[in-house]
């Protein structure tokens, strides 16, 4: 059984990639660029001083791994599989 303070852990990093992931969504696509998702993990390490900070490459191999639908770039639903798988 989940306890309390884990669904709540778990609650609040999902409420806070939702959040960040609107935040960086600038036009409101539904989706996020690479340089999107940059900011995304920036937006994130703000949250929880993880002290990643990467590169452009390491960025574009992420979307390229997540993007399921090879589209180029990231809906909500691959972003929040990218970090579940983290």
């Amino acid at each position: 059984m989940t306890s309390y303070w884990q669904a709540f852990k778990e609650y609040a990093a999902e409420t806070a990639i939702n959040n960040a992931f609107y935040f960086v969504d600038k036009d409101s696509s539904g989706s996020i660029s690479v340089t999107e998702l940059k900011l995304l993990v920036e937006t994130i390490n703000g949250y929880y001083d993880t002290g990643i900070h990467p590169k452009d490459e390491d960025i574009a191999h992420l979307v390229a791994v997540a993007d399921k639908d090879k589209d180029g770039s990231l809906s909500l639903a691959e972003v929040k599989a990218m970090f579940n798988k983290a």
